[in-house]
C-alpha cells in the first residue's frame, strides 16, 4: 500500500484561517476520516476538496459523501465557515419571507468587495464579502425593488451583488466556474481607433488581473484553447497567453 496525505483548512468567508490546518495521513483507497469542528462564533457553511483525479480547482463536498486518499496525489480539503453578527438589530418588516434550504452563492467578481446588510437594509460597518468567494443563505426577502439573501442571523446580501451557484450531482463543479477545453480562432471586433485589455486569471482562486500594458488591436487573430464562466461573464484562453473577454472576439469563419 501507498502512503499519502490530506490536509484540512478550516477558514472563513475571506480565505483567512481560523485554526492551524491539520495534515492527516492514510493509505491509497482508504477513506479520510475528519470532523467539522464547532467554532465559537462562526457556523460551517461549506465544505470543498481540491487534488480529485489532478483536479486542481476547488469542488463542493454534497453531506454524505466520501472522500479516499489517492496514491501521488495530495488531498486539500476546505472547511468554510460564516462569521456570526456580535450585535442584534431588530428584525425589519419585508414585503414577502420565503423559507428555503441552503443555497450556495459565488460573490460576483468585479467589484472589490461588497457590503453586507442588518434586518433594517442598513449596511453593517466592517462587515463585507471578498470577490470570489462562496457562500450560502436560508432565505430571502424582497424589500422594494431590491431583494435579499440571508447569510447568517440579522446578516444580509444583495441579490445584485452575488450569483446562485446550483448543486450538481457526482461532486462536480458548476459550469459557472469550471474551466473547459475548446479550439478555434478568434478574431478582435472593435472599433478601429480602440483597443481590448487583457486579463490574467487563475482558475483556481479565480483571482483576476486586468494586464493594462497588454492589448490587442481591431482585427487580430487569436488561437483559443479554453474557456471560463466566472460571475455570469465568459473568457476566452489564448494560447501560450491571457485571457480576453468573450464580447470582443467572433469565431473565425
Amino acid at each position: 500500500m501507498v502512503g499519502t496525505q490530506a490536509i484540512i483548512h478550516y477558514m472563513d468567508m475571506q480565505m483567512n484561517l481560523l485554526r492551524p490546518e491539520k495534515t492527516l495521513t492514510g493509505q491509497d483507497g482508504e477513506l479520510i476520516e475528519y470532523e467539522i469542528p464547532e467554532l465559537p462564533g462562526y457556523r460551517f457553511t461549506t465544505e470543498l476538496v481540491i487534488g480529485i483525479e489532478d483536479d486542481e480547482m476547488p469542488t463542493f463536498v454534497q453531506p454524505q459523501t466520501e472522500i479516499k486518499y489517492q496514491a501521488n496525489h495530495l488531498i486539500t480539503i476546505e472547511l468554510r465557515y460564516q462569521k456570526l453578527p456580535t450585535a442584534q438589530p431588530k428584525r425589519a418588516d419585508a414585503k414577502q419571507w420565503v423559507a428555503q434550504a441552503d443555497h450556495k452563492f459565488l460573490v460576483k467578481s468585479q467589484q472589490e468587495t461588497i457590503p453586507v446588510f442588518d434586518d433594517d437594509c442598513k449596511i453593517i460597518e466592517q462587515n463585507v464579502l471578498q470577490p470570489n468567494t462562496f457562500g450560502t443563505y436560508t432565505q430571502q426577502k424582497e424589500v422594494g425593488d431590491e431583494t435579499y439573501y440571508q447569510i447568517a442571523p440579522h446578516q444580509w446580501v444583495r441579490s445584485s451583488d452575488v450569483v446562485i451557484v446550483e448543486n450538481r450531482p457526482k461532486n462536480k463543479q458548476p459550469e459557472l466556474w469550471q474551466m473547459a477545453p475548446i479550439d478555434f480562432t478568434a478574431v478582435v471586433k472593435i472599433p478601429d481607433n480602440m483597443q481590448v485589455v487583457l486579463w490574467q486569471i487563475n482558475p483556481q482562486t479565480l483571482a483576476q488581473n486586468k494586464l493594462d500594458a497588454h492589448v490587442v488591436d481591431n482585427g487580430t487573430e487569436l488561437k483559443i484553447d479554453s474557456k471560463i464562466m466566472i460571475a455570469g461573464e465568459l473568457f476566452y484562453h489564448i494560447v501560450n497567453g491571457n485571457w480576453i473577454r468573450s464580447k470582443y472576439v467572433t469565431r473565425k469563419l
